[in-house]
């Protein structure tokens, strides 16, 4: 397949995976477009090669790059986490690059994009988990996303799915919430 031809599908895909508001508040925009063009640019390949006890590196070293890159006002570890796992989520769903990079074989180590949707699902999924306080996406740590991931593995194995489907599930739940507190 032709590599001009697959840069442009990233690329295609880096947009759709982060609309306007994907990463919230003040100074969204400009790191929205930052990390657009990060991720267009982001190594697949190499997750494609990662293996169970390497994959978790793979994701720090993309999560760490567009780190420094995003501008000042929007950095925060849990912003930049959140967009590489919205790439590499709709990365899967799409059908050149998960065949291109053979991406079905890191399915079930994607992270579930971490946000107040989804930190609320799984409080109600497991009332009883020890969880952090949620405090937004820019105060999300790399503990505190480990504690988080943990229970979405436990909700996803308990619906057969892997954890970075649970978004579906979340979106479709969401209106449900807010129509029960209207």
């Amino acid at each position: 397949m032709r590599r001009d031809f697959l840069k442009m599908i990233q690329r295609k895909v880096a947009v759709s995976a982060l609309p306007g508001t994907a990463l919230g508040g003040r100074g969204a925009a400009g790191a929205i477009a930052v990390a657009r063009d990060v991720l267009a640019e982001l190594s697949l390949r190499e997750f494609a090669l990662c293996r169970a006890s390497t994959f978790g590196r793979c994701l720090d070293g993309a999560t760490d790059t567009l780190l420094r890159r995003l501008p000042r006002n929007a950095q925060g570890w849990g912003i930049a986490r959140r967009a590489v796992d919205l790439f590499l989520r709709e990365a899967l769903y799409d059908a050149y690059l998960r065949e291109q990079y053979r991406l079905h074989r890191t399915e079930r180590w994607l992270e579930l994009p971490m946000d107040a949707a989804a930190a609320t699902y799984l409080r109600d999924a497991d009332p009883a988990a020890s969880l952090p306080a949620w405090r937004g996406i820019r105060q999300l740590t790399p503990t505190q996303n480990a504690a988080w991931q943990g229970i979405a593995s436990a909700v996803a194995q308990q619906m057969g799915l892997a954890r970075v489907h649970l978004d579906l599930y979340i979106q479709q739940a969401a209106p449900k919430r807010e129509r029960r507190g209207a």
